[in-house]
Order: C-alpha cells, then structure tokens, then sequence
C-alpha cells in the first residue's frame, strides 16, 4: 500500500526575469510485506529493492526557449537480497544525489540537452541487516550526456 503526491507551480506572476522560475515537489511512500516461505517460513519481510519513501524536490528555470532544472533526489534504505537469516538480509543504504539537466530549443526541430547527474559523488553502500556491518560500497563520481536532438 501507499500513497504519492506531486506539487508543481510555475511562478509566472514574479516580475521579469523571475517569471520563469519553477518549483515541482513528489513524494512516495509505501508500506510492503512478503511472507517467506523455506528456512525462513512465516517471517515477514518488506518487498525487495522497495524503498518506504521516496521524494524529489527540483528548482526550475523556464524562458524563451531555455529550460534548466537543479533537483534533489532521494530513497530510503530496502531490502535487497535475503539471507541465511535476519543477521545476513543485505539492505542498500539511504541514498540521495543533486542532478541537474539543461536543453535550449534553438528552432522547432533542433534542441541542445546536457544532464549532469549525481553532482554531489555519492556513494552505493550496502550493508548487513544487524552487525550493520559493510557488505558492499561503490564510489560514483558525477557524470555527463550531452547532445543535439533534431526532429524531422
């Protein structure tokens, strides 16, 4: 079970240049179980790889052509692989990164993009349910796309 909601507004009451800002909001949050069955029969268990909450919160500039957007981006922890037992259940760790995206339409067929993502390099970490210890880290710089799109 669970439940979303969005808010967007476009503040095109501010005075010029500020018309163009914008400001978008989500969140989700949802409650899961699984009942397992084998070794483990009956224990309950939330769904895998399925974060309780996730939100994102994003600023927006919009204008004559030119569109940017600076966003947050978050998940909580989840269950992603099952153990032995509770004590070997790997949870992925909270996780939260800035991205931000950019286009300028040029003319009705040709738009420049770039997304920069994860700006802020964090991390992937995983870890065992109760030691808490370290089961896997993988360190992600920020990365790149862009390009020229054309419609014909």
């Amino acid at each position: 079970t669970g439940v979303e909601a969005d808010w967007q507004q476009q503040f095109t009451g501010l005075p010029a240049p500020f018309d163009g800002l914008g400001l978008f909001a989500n969140i989700t949050l949802i409650d899961s179980e699984s009942t397992l069955g084998g070794g483990r029969r009956g224990e309950k268990v939330p769904f895998l790889n399925q974060s309780k909450t996730l939100y994102n919160v994003a600023l927006s500039y919009e204008k004559h052509g030119f569109f940017a957007r600076l966003s947050l981006n978050h998940r909580s922890r989840y269950l992603s692989l099952l153990g032995g037992s509770t004590a070997g259940d790997q949870y992925v760790q909270d996780h939260s990164q800035l991205d931000f995206s950019t286009n300028y339409k040029v003319n009705s067929r040709v738009t420049l993009y770039a997304e920069m993502l994860n700006l802020t390099k964090e991390p992937y970490e995983a870890r065992y349910n109760l030691t808490g210890g370290i089961r896997k880290v993988e360190f992600y710089s920020w990365s790149i796309n862009a390009g020229l799109k054309v419609n014909f």
